[in-house]
Formats: structure tokens, sequence, C-alpha cells
């Protein structure tokens, strides 16, 4: 956790090149989110955390460093493909390390109760009705046809979920 807050910090300290190298070893994927969408990825694992530190604290995407812009960014990259694509299902799962156990302050350090909601509720506005209500839709009980009928087609599955989504 503070070993990714430091890199960040050095990484805008540190001319381009080191900040290159950095981020090349932090890089999973090659290509963007559009593109896995477009060539068929759908389950995304986004790791992210609370920066609490910055003038403008927000949420980021994590993979040993933070990400340059915001987690939305990326939520919102999804969220405008699957408006693009309405017969497809995307299961986004939310984190900080992929730790389905961790809860509280093992899953995001110094982050308040009320901090994590609000971006849930963004989320949720972000989503809207494709967002799955899992109060109303048994994911092992619901086909994909009816899924998509309904435009309930991003699924979430939430570290933390009691804090994170207020049981949402």
């Amino acid at each position: 956790d503070k070993f990714a807050e430091e890199l960040h910090k050095y990484s805008i300290l540190v001319p381009n090149a080191a900040e290159d190298y950095l981020r090349q070893q932090a890089q999973t994927q090659d290509l963007d989110i559009t593109a896995q969408l477009n060539n068929g990825i759908r389950f995304l694992d986004l790791r992210m955390m609370y920066e609490y530190s910055d003038a403008q604290p927000n949420w980021y995407s994590l993979h040993m460093l933070q990400s340059r812009k915001p987690m939305m960014t990326y939520l919102t990259e999804i969220r405008d493909w699957m408006v693009v694509h309405p017969s497809e299902i995307v299961v986004l799962w939310l984190s900080k390390h992929g730790s389905v156990c961790a809860k509280g302050e093992s899953q995001y350090p110094n982050t308040p109760v009320d901090v994590k909601q609000a971006f849930w509720h963004q989320i949720e506005d972000l989503f809207g009705d494709m967002k799955v209500d899992t109060q109303q839709t048994l994911l092992n009980e619901t086909s994909v046809y009816t899924m998509v009928e309904k435009n309930q087609r991003a699924v979430f599955y939430v570290t933390d979920y009691e804090e994170f989504t207020g049981n949402s």
C-alpha cells in the first residue's frame, strides 16, 4: 500500500524515462479496456485504491503504481462500450488486491466508510439500470437472455461488500 503510494509520488518527480520504466513494470495488459472488450474479454479484475493525500482525493486503478487517470475514467469507458454493445454482459471485480476476505482497513486502509459508499453511489449512477440488481436478479437462476432483455448487464463483485456498498 505505502509502496504503491511512494512509487506514485516518485514517478511524478523523476524524469519521464524513469516514470516510463516504472509504469512498464506495473503494466499488466497491452490493450486498453475498450480494446480488451472488443477482443472478447468480459471479466475485468479492477484493482483500486483511494488516494487521500492529493489536493483532490479520488479513487485510482492500482497495480504497483496508481493510474494517472481516476478510476471513474475506466468505469465510464466500460459503461460507454456497453451502451454501444447492448447484448453484452460484463463482470467487474472491484478490490484493492484481489482478496475476497479482506474487509475494512485491511481492504482499503485509511478510507472512511462514507468515502467508499460515495464512490459506490457514483458507480451505481454511472451504470444505472445496466447494473444487476442482485436483490431482484438471482445470478445463478437468471438466464443470459433475461439479463440482456432487462438490460441488467453489468455484474459487480465487490470486496468489503457491506462497508463499500452499504449492502446495496
